[in-house]
């Protein structure tokens, strides 16, 4: 009887152990990275294949910030739930991509006016180079 009794507390510590533990985050993006353009979205100006050098670096839990090398700008990206995603230019381009991919959008949005005005949405491609 007590074998029977040490095994259900054994089985009641596990399953508490397993119900009790904190919901995991996404491991931290960090290092050197490329976005390179997969589908440009019919913006002819950016060419498929075209890439950028982004430095990533953590900002807090489930956060990541984004420092563009070549055309230097900087914002913060969020996990939620699979996807990271985050507003590079407030009202002109948004990013989003999978969290274990890295495959996603970078959708640009140019009023009317200016030249090429309308949204285009680029399927996207990050790699870790660093």
């Amino acid at each position: 009887m007590k074998t029977v009794t040490r095994a259900a507390v054994a089985g009641v510590a596990a399953a508490a152990a397993v119900g009790l533990a904190a919901p995991a985050s996404a491991e931290p993006l960090n290092g050197n990275y490329t976005e390179t353009i997969t589908d440009n979205g019919g913006r002819m100006s950016i060419k498929n294949g075209g890439f950028s050098e982004w430095i990533l670096t953590p900002c807090g839990p489930d956060c990541t910030h984004i420092h563009q090398i070549e055309n230097p700008w900087d914002a913060d990206v969020h996990l939620q739930g699979n996807t990271w995603s985050g507003t590079l230019i407030p009202g002109r381009r948004t990013l989003s991509f999978d969290k274990d991919t890295l495959a996603g959008t970078d959708v640009l949005t140019f009023p009317e006016g200016e030249r090429g005005a309308g949204v285009y949405t680029m399927s996207v491609q990050l790699a870790k180079t660093g």
